[in-house]
């Protein structure tokens, strides 16, 4: 079947994530004035082109450095992409045991290793753009008087918010005729192509000069109109802002400069996620997305199992604020010219996923939820995180709060039973289980091994890491050593699968 990735397949990725979070029961899910984030992992058949979500993530919180856990009973970072990320490592788990029993799967085996099956590839999707990098672009300012069009320039704006508004209201269309007659000295930008802009803009000119409008009978008041909101009428600025991001500049990154409009950013550098009060050593969504571009979404543990890496084909955005440009950016082209020099471990390699944008809305996104809200009353986000993996949850999914399993009792938030499936100890539980039953790991096995030493134990992984984070991401957080200390081979058959 002729496959393609585009406009029409964001669509479906969209819906079909949607439907699959509409169809989970109630818990978990924002209330009242409550917002979330979705992100999925979706597989697809080749053969027939049919979509199947098999990972699901929800939330949007992330613990600071103060309440990480040394354990491995909590989930540090529980924005929905890594939810889902991690939730995606379950479905694969279980496909290598189900390959390894004889039972179906979307494996087979490969030498001592196993492999996805020819023709299936995986397609990840999230409701918002990622945070950090992607999310730092221009806002767009819609012009009534010129359609489609928008103007702006990159310069620092002359006026402030309150007089951009009484500018907005004018219903003097003068002003706004003067700016789209006169020649355009800056390409404008919109979502469709920009020779539809220029046609637009060309069509008011000629029908202004038609309908035989004498412009400098109009040109004291136009003068006049533009002093009032200091705008000049000239250099026809217009104010530029920018959206932004809760994440933060890394040490050793150039810092935001934090200046009004355009400047308040610096774009292309390493960002942590925002923590209230307690900072966070988690990186964005879109340097982890970066991240799992070059070493595979499978992560170091199930690179014991794996012949390659397993690299996403898509990524689709739903409807929020978009630009492709900035998504580009923080993907790809930051890390373009650093990564021409370095090899990679046979088998890696620099993945760039097709970016894709859907229009269709998730009902419990920032946007869908303000604008439905009752007036006066406070948006907030938020504070559980769903859990779905299809072999593993079936028709239940977990929630999480804080990082643990929603509803724990104190006395049990350090024991594997406050824990959720995708916590660092859980998900090691799940690959001592797989490797007592490979012979070649045995020796390993039978010394005392920390969740530190068992990543280490995926060769090849470890040293594609290294040469990206020394070449690449240099600045890249660097979490406590202790976290990475508890010891596993006590944990097998203990903790929820």
């Amino acid at each position: 079947m002729d496959i393609s990735w585009d406009k029409k397949f964001a669509d479906r990725v969209a819906q079909a994530c949607i439907s699959k979070f509409n169809s989970l029961r109630k818990t978990g899910k924002p209330k009242d004035k409550e917002w979330t984030l979705l992100a999925c992992v979706v597989k697809q058949m080749q053969e027939t082109g049919d979509l199947e979500v098999v990972a699901l993530g929800t939330g949007s919180k992330c613990l600071g450095e103060k309440h990480m856990n040394d354990e491995g009973l909590l989930v540090h970072d529980s924005h929905a992409e890594v939810v889902a990320r991690r939730a995606f490592v379950l479905y694969l788990l279980d496909q290598v045991e189900n390959t390894a029993k004889g039972k179906p799967s979307i494996m087979e085996v490969a030498g001592d290793k196993f492999r996805i099956i020819h023709g299936i590839s995986f397609h990840f999707y999230s409701s918002h753009t990622p945070c950090g990098d992607a999310s730092i672009f221009p806002k767009q300012d819609w012009i009534e008087s010129v359609g489609k069009a928008i103007i702006s320039t990159a310069q620092q704006p002359s006026f402030n918010d309150d007089t951009l508004r009484c500018l907005n209201e004018s219903s003097d269309s003068d002003v706004w005729n003067k700016l789209v007659t006169e020649p355009v000295r800056k390409k404008v930008k919109t979502e469709e192509n920009d020779s539809e802009v220029y046609d637009e803009v060309n069509k008011l000119k000629d029908a202004k000069n038609e309908s035989g409008i004498n412009e400098s009978s109009n040109t004291n008041s136009l003068q006049k109109k533009a002093h009032e909101v200091n705008v000049n009428v000239e250099s026809r600025h217009i104010y530029v802002d920018i959206y932004r991001t809760g994440a933060k500049c890394v040490a050793g990154e150039r810092a935001d400069p934090k200046l009004s409009g355009s400047n308040y950013h610096v774009t292309g550098v390493l960002r942590t996620k925002p923590g209230r009060g307690d900072p966070t050593l988690s990186m964005s969504c879109s340097d982890k997305l970066f991240k799992w571009s070059v070493l595979g979404v499978q992560g170091s543990l199930l690179m014991l199992f794996l012949e390659a890496p397993l690299y996403i084909q898509t990524i689709t955005i739903g409807q929020c604020p978009y630009s492709h440009e900035a998504m580009q950016r923080a993907l790809f082209e930051r890390f373009r010219e650093k990564l021409q020099n370095v090899q990679f471990p046979t088998k890696y390699q620099i993945s760039t996923p097709v970016l894709l944008h859907s229009d269709i809305h998730f009902d419990f996104s920032q946007c869908s939820v303000d604008g439905i809200g009752r007036e006066g009353s406070k948006m907030m986000p938020s504070p559980a995180s769903i859990i779905w993996s299809s072999s593993t949850h079936g028709n239940k999914h977990e929630v999480a709060t804080n990082g643990h399993k929603q509803g724990a009792t104190t006395k049990s938030l350090s024991t594997p039973k406050g824990s959720v499936s995708i916590c660092r100890r859980s998900i090691a539980d799940r690959v001592l289980g797989i490797m007592m039953d490979r012979e070649y790991f045995q020796e390993i096995l039978s010394h005392n091994l920390t969740y530190g030493d068992l990543k280490l134990q995926s060769q090849n992984y470890y040293n594609a890491w290294e040469r990206l984070k020394t070449k690449v991401l240099c600045n890249w957080s660097v979490k406590p050593k202790y976290i990475n200390l508890f010891t596993v081979n006590s944990s097998i058959g203990k903790l929820p699968g």
